[in-house]
């Protein structure tokens, strides 16, 4: 009987070890291919260029929920570029539009009217069903603006806009970036090769994040998950804040 006991308490533990031994095999297979998927997140160009930039830190951009990924972009262009009038969209596939999730120094009323961007009156439209950059020397001349959008950037003291898609090349535009300037056609002075990996780096990252499976609740685990924030306007965005992703090196100027 002892010795009965004796074998069914090896066998038992035996069989610990091997669960132990298999879910390890698994975290570390888990780990090895979070870490081959990450690195489609890297871009060794820019990061040679500039070496400072946080932002396009592979491990940044997974580890960042896409509306904070373009908060941070909003940021690196105020901070980085000089430019301290932004904006930046999120698509939203729910109704094809464009919903704008972070910005940089720009009105109230600017942001209630821009808040969701269904059409290609504007330039950030224009941008996303382009896929291109578009470039608006001068808004009040401009004929790619209705009488009203035309009226609202007018009203937010923006004559020079330029808008630029975000997302993968040949794939769907995911998002779009624009930069305002007081001035008719003062949008030369931008540092366009940061700009570039800039918009490069948001777009893969978008791209990654668009791919990957939603995340689905541990049942195991104990802990309730926390209830999500109320959803706030565009009006009620936070102020502008320095983050460390902001921190670059500049370089010369090279066409996008």
């Amino acid at each position: 009987m002892r010795r009965h006991n004796e074998a069914a308490a090896l066998a038992a533990q035996r069989a610990v070890h091997a669960r132990a031994y298999a879910e390890q095999r698994q975290v570390d297979a888990e780990r090895m291919a979070s870490q081959i998927q990450i690195k489609a997140l890297e871009s060794p160009r820019d990061q040679t260029s500039f070496p400072r930039l946080e932002f396009l830190d592979p491990y940044f951009l997974a580890g960042t929920p896409p509306t904070t990924l373009l908060d941070a972009l909003a940021g690196c262009v105020a901070e980085v570029l000089d430019v301290p009038r932004c904006d930046a969209q999120q698509a939203c596939p729910a109704n094809g539009g464009l919903q704008l999730v972070a910005h940089r120094g720009m009105s109230a009323p600017f942001l209630t009217y821009f808040a969701l961007v269904a059409d290609r009156s504007t330039a950030c439209g224009q941008a996303a069903e382009s896929g291109c950059a578009v470039w608006v020397h001068d808004v009040r001349t401009s004929s790619l603006f209705t009488d009203g959008s035309r009226q609202a950037v007018l009203d937010a003291q923006s004559r020079a806009v330029l808008s630029l898609p975000l997302g993968q090349p040949g794939g769907p535009v995911l998002g779009v970036l624009s930069l305002h300037h007081r001035s008719p056609g003062l949008l030369a002075h931008v540092d366009t090769a940061l700009l570039g990996a800039l918009t490069r780096a948001a777009g893969r990252a978008l791209q990654w994040h668009a791919s990957r499976p939603p995340v689905v609740q541990n049942r195991r685990a104990s802990a309730p998950l926390q209830q999500k924030p109320p959803t706030r306007t565009p009006s009620e965005l936070p102020p502008p804040s320095v983050t460390s992703a902001v921190t670059a090196k500049r370089r010369p100027t090279s066409p996008l």
